[in-house]
Parts: C-alpha cells; sequence; structure tokens
C-alpha cells in the first residue's frame, strides 16, 4: 500500500526540504553559519554551488523561507515585550545577508528584519479618522481632528483609543499644486485599555481607563488634485500626560532601577496620517 505521507514528501523541491531542515535548527536555538547553510543545501540538492546546483543567494532565501516556517510554527496567540526579546535573539543567531540579484535590487525585494518586524507588531496601533480644516489664508489653516484607534501598547496591552486634536496649520508654498505645510496643537484623548495577564495580576484588575492631555507637532505634505479635492500625508509626534483620577494609584508606566521602582504617566510618540479632503 502506498504511503501517502512519504509519497508527499518526495515530492518536495530540494529548496522546501533545506527549508525545512534549517526551519528545526532555528526552533531547536542553533546558530546559524554560512557553512552550515552550504551543507544544507548541498545535502538538499545533492550537490555543491560549485557544481552550479544552487547559488549562495538561493540559499538565503530558503533561509528566509526556514524563518517564516519557524515563525509561523511558533506564533503566540498573543505578542508581548518578550516576543521582541526572542525576535532579537533570534536574530542574532543568523548569519547576516549580503548576496542581493540585480532583480532583487531594481525591485527592492529586502525582506524586514524579524526584530523591527517584532517592535512594529509590538507598538503598532491603527485606526480611521475625520478631519475639518478650515483654511483661513493661502499660508494659515485651524485643524480639528477626531480618530479612534485599536491594537497593542507599549506595555502589550490591548487599547481602543479616541483621540481628539486642535490646532494651526502653516503652508510653506501655498500656490504649488503640492503643498508641504507644518502643524502645531494640543488635545485629549480617551482609551480603554484590556491588561494582559502578567499586567492583570501585577495590577490587581483586568482593565482601565485612561485621560490624556498632550500637544503635537509635525508636517506634512497635499497633493491638490483639483479646486475641491486633495491627498494629504503627515508626520506627528506626540507628548502626553495621563491626567485621570487613578494615575496616581495605577501608573502606566514602571520599571525597577536599582532596587527602586520607578513610575510615570508621561509618554511621546509618532503618528503618519494619510488620506483625502474635500474644500468646499
Amino acid at each position: 500500500m502506498t504511503d501517502l505521507f512519504e509519497a508527499a514528501a518526495q515530492r518536495r523541491t530540494p529548496a522546501q526540504l533545506a527549508a525545512r531542515a534549517l526551519s528545526i535548527l532555528i526552533d531547536n536555538g542553533t546558530t546559524i553559519t554560512r557553512a552550515m547553510m552550504n551543507a544544507t543545501m548541498t545535502s538538499a540538492y545533492g550537490g555543491n554551488d560549485a557544481s552550479g546546483r544552487w547559488t549562495q543567494r538561493d540559499s538565503f532565501e530558503v533561509l528566509e523561507h526556514a524563518l517564516a516556517l519557524s515563525l509561523s510554527a511558533a506564533a503566540d496567540a498573543t505578542f508581548t515585550r518578550e516576543n521582541i526579546d526572542r525576535s532579537i535573539a533570534l536574530m542574532n543567531r543568523l548569519p547576516t545577508q549580503t548576496v542581493r540579484s540585480e532583480e532583487q535590487l531594481d525591485w527592492q525585494q529586502f525582506s524586514t528584519p524579524v526584530d523591527l518586524a517584532a517592535v512594529a507588531v509590538m507598538l503598532a496601533l491603527g485606526g480611521a479618522g475625520a478631519m475639518m480644516r478650515f483654511r483661513h489664508s493661502p499660508h494659515l489653516a485651524t485643524e480639528a481632528t477626531l480618530s479612534g484607534m485599536y491594537g497593542r501598547d507599549y506595555n502589550g496591552d490591548l487599547r481602543a483609543e479616541v483621540p481628539v486634536t486642535l490646532g494651526g496649520v502653516v503652508y510653506f508654498n501655498p500656490r504649488n499644486r503640492f503643498q508641504v505645510y507644518g502643524l502645531l496643537g494640543g488635545g485629549l484623548s480617551f482609551a480603554s485599555v484590556q491588561y494582559d495577564n502578567d499586567n492583570a495580576r501585577a495590577r490587581g484588575m483586568r482593565e482601565a481607563g485612561y485621560f490624556y492631555l498632550g500637544g503635537y507637532a509635525g508636517i506634512g505634505a497635499e497633493w491638490q488634485l483639483s479646486q475641491s479635492f486633495s491627498l494629504f500625508f503627515d508626520v506627528r509626534g506626540f507628548i502626553r500626560g495621563r491626567v485621570d483620577r487613578d494615575a496616581e494609584s495605577n501608573p502606566e508606566f514602571s520599571r525597577v532601577r536599582g532596587g527602586v521602582t520607578q513610575t510615570t504617566n508621561g509618554s511621546m510618540g509618532m503618528t503618519g496620517n494619510l488620506g483625502a479632503m474635500f474644500w468646499f
């Protein structure tokens, strides 16, 4: 009788066989060296790179495949700062990729390093919003925004947040269709936070509400496609502090340094905004 699982394994390509072998080494915490990659590729392809069976670029593509297999098999239901530490340790066990094809260079086919991807997943909140911008003159405008965001914060907790801002806009080149502008203003924000298991045990509660006051500054660009429609993109840096009644008894951030627990309710960050505007 035919063993279907054995037949499926035999249909795997050499690249798949090599990727599976390397993924097992990654799972075991092995430091992957170039020599180890070469040996794995030679075994899977039945010959070395000198014989033309494979190239060094192929070996790094196989390594990326192996890394994807390892990460997908070990994916956690929740994402915390420990995942970032593990991702950094994982990157330190992998060789630096220095071989790129002309096609990869032309198309900018560079994979995101695992540690940077982990930070992006950990810290990124996404959402949508609405904005009203009243232009007093070619150079000056007033802007009000209301938005909603959801995701994991610096502490690894899930949060839903509603920021409201009011500020000024200065257009540096208002006579051009592609206009660069600066932003300055203030705002408030309401956040509902669901603590992860470790934070919930440490704080003695499962969720909390935060209220912030703060300010922001930024720079952006607006591309006027017509007299009444334009596209925009801007980046805003903000600084803020909690002012709700539980801020002192339940601080947002804490750390132990020199045997002393330090706490703060101040924070800063950056947001990127992309959208469209209709002028009336």
